[in-house]
């Protein structure tokens, strides 16, 4: 067979085939020659456009059987598929060869690789750091109008899972590396770690919002499970010793310093079940002792939610002796000195086990005096079907331990009103 240009035709001695017969595919041997020097021989493939039904295709091979066999295969092909088979390269279709045996047995198809290796390779939203999504997510947090204590919560935890990953990708992130920075967690208590979890399995949750990555790894790692404990409280005689010292330290104390003014917002968390929080930005407007009533604004409420509270009447007994037309209920370093005060009354685990236990003795007590779950339940800010507050606090305490406890008061309502006490040098 004559050659197909006119450069075969200077070399007389070169073969040239059409492989297979009929398919108008042709296998040349060839010179490999540069600036006229021979370097060996080799075999070219050319399959032509009317057989591809778009460009040419040349090809180079060591061998004449590499050559033909490269050329049975593209016929085929073109006989099976038709021009279809041209829409990739012979390097794709190779590519393609090789996923698909190194697939076999594993279930998963090819699309379905592609599909994975896109969502987890190429995230639409591009890469991004774990330290620089962190700070995208607490921007956008601090847009939103969230509390000051939720955003520095937020950025804590963060903050301690950045230092571990911080420098990976999103995408690179898997959920056995999650599983073992909870499990370097071991030491913390399991609320601690669910917190942990929860705050991780948000920001994941983000990133795929966001389509730095497709699924979030938290999802399957299982929620640490814990044991159920009976809120803290503290006993009638407890109580009446913390109120007392308050008392006495409010005035003056020991030294003859000026008073540490924490009686009203003791009072209001104990007899009143207030949180922390709450009676720290609360404001002497908000009590109406008159109606035995303090309101707590939706801007300092847990869930944002206006609340009334009805006083019990020894609250309003020991407010009246410290009321005060405006101003802050809670003194300046209203925590440090709330400290002092426990201290000096004898609790030295105040920050542990007795953490919130005026707010639980006080949930306590109420419903074990008045045996009122929907009265409770409003007084602490719960649905009235809430099962927290049966878990919490019933059972917990006798009715005549609730009468006593609410019948905690100043030895005379008649006592003279004392004025709010200037604190220096705290």
């Amino acid at each position: 067979m004559g050659a197909t240009n006119g450069k075969r035709k200077k070399e007389p001695n070169l073969d040239i085939w059409e492989h297979p017969k009929g398919s108008r595919i042709k296998v040349s041997e060839i010179i490999n020659r540069t600036r006229s020097q021979d370097f060996g021989g080799s075999f070219r493939v050319y399959v032509p456009a009317r057989v591809t039904g778009k460009g040419r295709i040349y090809r180079q091979f060591q061998s004449k059987e590499e050559a033909f066999e490269y050329a049975e295969r593209e016929f085929d092909g073109k006989q099976k598929h038709g021009e279809r088979y041209f829409a990739l390269s012979s390097s794709q279709r190779e590519e393609a060869i090789q996923a698909v045996n190194l697939l076999r047995g594993t279930g998963i198809s090819l699309i379905e690789s592609a599909r994975h290796a896109v969502q987890h390779l190429r995230p639409k939203a591009g890469d991004i750091t774990v330290s620089e999504l962190v700070n995208e997510l607490l921007s956008e947090k601090a847009k939103l109008n969230l509390r000051e204590r939720n955003i520095r919560d937020l950025r804590n935890r963060l903050g301690i899972f950045a230092e571990a990953h911080g420098g990976k990708l999103i995408k690179e992130i898997s959920q056995a590396d999650i599983e073992r920075w909870l499990q370097g967690m071991a030491r913390l208590s399991v609320r601690t770690r669910k917190n942990y979890r929860r705050c991780v399995a948000s920001f994941f949750s983000y990133a795929v919002k966001r389509e730095y990555r497709s699924t979030n790894p938290v999802t399957n790692i299982a929620v640490p499970r814990e044991d159920w404990t009976a809120p803290v409280i503290l006993s009638v005689k407890e109580a009446q010793v913390l109120i007392k010292t308050a008392h006495k330290t409010h005035l003056k104390n020991t030294e003859g310093k000026y008073g540490w003014g924490m009686l009203p917002a003791i009072a209001l968390q104990a007899f009143a079940g207030l949180r922390t929080t709450e009676v720290a930005q609360l404001d002497w407007e908000a009590i109406d002792l008159d109606r035995s009533l303090v309101t707590i604004g939706s801007a300092i409420a847990k869930k944002r939610r206006l609340r009334a509270v009805d006083l019990e009447s020894n609250c309003v007994e020991w407010l009246r002796l410290y009321e005060r037309k405006s101003g802050k209920v809670a003194p300046p370093n209203f925590h440090k000195k709330f400290g002092w005060v426990v201290a000096k009354a004898g609790f030295q685990d105040w920050r542990g086990s007795k953490r919130n236990s005026l707010r639980h003795s006080f949930g306590t007590y109420l419903y074990a005096s008045s045996q009122d779950a929907n009265r409770t339940a409003a007084a602490l800010g719960h649905a009235g079907s809430d099962v927290v507050l049966f878990d919490c606090y019933r059972s917990l305490a006798a009715r005549e331990d609730g009468e006593a406890y609410f019948a905690i008061a100043p030895e005379s309502t008649k006592q003279t009103v004392v004025p709010f006490p200037k604190v220096t040098g705290a």
